[in-house]
C-alpha cells in the first residue's frame, strides 16, 4: 500500500535555457510592446554585422600572421630553454 505522498511525482529542475532562447524571446516581445524599436534594432544589428565584417583575405591574412606569431614563439622558447 503506498502513501498518497509518493504517489505526488517530484517537481523536476528547470530546464537551462540557451542564450539565443533568451535573445529570441526578448525581441518577440519586444516586437509586439515596441515594433519600430524592434525593427531599427534589427536594423542597427544588421549593419555592425556588414561594415565590420573582414573581407576574406583580410581574414587569411590575420589567421597566417597568428600562425606564424604562434610558431615563432614556441620555436624561441624551445631555443632558449636549457635542457635540463
Amino acid at each position: 500500500m503506498s502513501s498518497p505522498a509518493s504517489a505526488v511525482p517530484s517537481p523536476q529542475p528547470p530546464v537551462k535555457r540557451l542564450p539565443w532562447e533568451y535573445a529570441e524571446e526578448i525581441m518577440s516581445v519586444l516586437k509586439t510592446a515596441f515594433p519600430l524599436l524592434a525593427l531599427s534594432m534589427e536594423t542597427m544589428g544588421d549593419q555592425i554585422q556588414k561594415f565590420f565584417k573582414c573581407p576574406p583575405d583580410e581574414d587569411a591574412y590575420r589567421l597566417i600572421v597568428a600562425l606564424l606569431n604562434d610558431g615563432l614563439q614556441v620555436r624561441l622558447t624551445l631555443q632558449w630553454t636549457p635542457a635540463g
